[in-house]
């Protein structure tokens, strides 16, 4: 588990110590095709690394003229990939929803748990948040662009 987690972007860079300070706070799960991981707008009690398999993130969107939303992928995540890092920033909702895209083997952590241990060893606290900032930074220009190409018409309708 370990050498596995060192090389994922949640933990890459953090010394053999650091990282065994929060394997005992994950465990693996089993996650089958088209499986909803976390719904978007519930409590992000739970921050997963996937080690195998695939996970869309995906924004309900409804268009103006719309009854009802649909669901836009912003990106597919893989392994070694951290998905639901609201988890670790307030309010602690999940931005997005993840759908598993076929059967996924994620790392699953205890966000409270991840919490209390990032605030107790802050050296392990500030590396892992710099990666944090990483995801959300690109998950951010990620829905942005799949946010503006599921509203562009083609040019045919303009």
């Amino acid at each position: 588990m370990e050498p596995f987690l060192s090389q994922t972007e949640l933990l890459f860079g953090l010394s053999e110590q650091e990282i065994a300070a929060l394997a005992p706070l994950c465990h693996q799960i089993d996650t089958l095709e088209a499986v909803i991981v976390f719904p978007e707008g519930t409590p992000a009690t739970h921050l997963y690394v996937i080690t195998e398999g695939q996970v869309a993130l995906q924004k309900s969107v409804r268009a103006p003229h719309a009854v009802w939303p649909r669901r836009t992928t912003v990106a597919v995540c893989q392994s070694g990939e951290l998905i639901g890092w609201s988890a670790l920033i307030a309010p602690f909702q999940y931005t997005l929803s993840a759908l598993a895209w076929s059967p996924t083997t994620p790392f699953r952590f205890v966000s409270s748990r991840l919490r209390r241990t990032l605030e107790a060893q802050l050296e392990i606290g500030f590396k892992v948040m710099r990666s944090v900032s990483a995801v959300v930074s690109r998950r951010l220009t990620q829905t942005m662009d799949a946010l503006i190409n599921a509203r562009e018409l083609p040019i045919w309708q303009q």
